[in-house]
């Protein structure tokens, strides 16, 4: 394989569902990678692996670091890129890769992850063999065998994930995430507020003071605004959408 290093943007990177052959992510290790990340920087992590096709970075290993990098606020993040052989087919190069690194990886595939591996190879045309199977799925060829058995003649099924996006860049999903996140803590603090504020009156606004002071420091007033303009953008769509409804 053609392989170089780089430092790419994350706004570049493309996280593709149909590469990824886990069906969830592990928080904890991404909250984990996202606190190292903050502490030490880009280059505290392995780099993630990236399949280049033309301009675009297909992440074929390294989506909790690539989150986690988002999360910590790097703008770019180290990667080794594999360049695209000639007739070769993106997605299912790159899902190659992931399955590769994910047999030896700290955190292994699932028994349901691999059989849904499996299910997905046995799709390929052509086939690979029972022992290339086993070998990139972490199965015993024999349970390959027998899952094969299964699958004639049957349409290969996609692992459901939630709120799957389908092809998009990186940024974006992670955007969408932190925004729910952002919701959601609000709504927490909502729920949160005690018997003093019935009494005193709601003090939420006080507290989102306190913290944008304690976040952003002289620049909280700065950020308070910019925050009140995308709400008021969103109401605006929102009252728009009810309108026509």
């Amino acid at each position: 394989m053609n392989e170089q290093y780089a430092s790419l943007p994350i706004a570049s990177l493309i996280a593709d569902p149909d590469v990824w052959p886990r069906h969830s992510w592990d928080e904890e290790r991404v909250a984990l990678f996202a606190d190292l990340y903050a502490a030490n920087g880009a280059d505290s992590l392995p780099p993630i692996v990236v399949v280049a096709q033309d301009d675009r970075f297909i992440v074929a290993d390294g989506w909790t670091r690539a989150r986690a990098a988002l999360l910590a606020k790097l703008t770019n993040l180290p990667a080794r890129v594999v360049e695209l052989p000639a007739d070769s087919d993106v997605t299912e190069f790159a899902y190659r890769i992931a399955l590769e690194t994910a047999s030896a990886a700290a955190r292994p595939l699932t028994n349901k992850e691999r059989r849904a591996a499996v299910v997905r190879l046995l799709a390929w045309q052509p086939r690979p063999s029972d022992h290339e199977i086993a070998r990139l799925a972490g199965f015993a060829h024999t349970t390959v065998g027998r899952v094969r058995k299964t699958q004639d003649g049957q349409a290969p099924s996609k692992p459901h994930r939630e709120n799957e996006p389908g092809e998009s860049h990186l940024a974006e999903v992670s955007a969408e995430e932190i925004a729910r996140g952002l919701f959601s803590g609000l709504r927490k603090l909502e729920d949160a507020r005690g018997i003093s504020d019935l009494i005193i009156g709601d003090q939420t606004a006080r507290r989102l003071a306190d913290l944008l002071v304690a976040t952003y420091g002289d620049d909280a007033l700065d950020r308070a605004t910019a925050y009140k303009g995308w709400f008021d953008g969103a109401i605006a769509r929102l009252r728009s959408r009810r309108e026509t409804e």
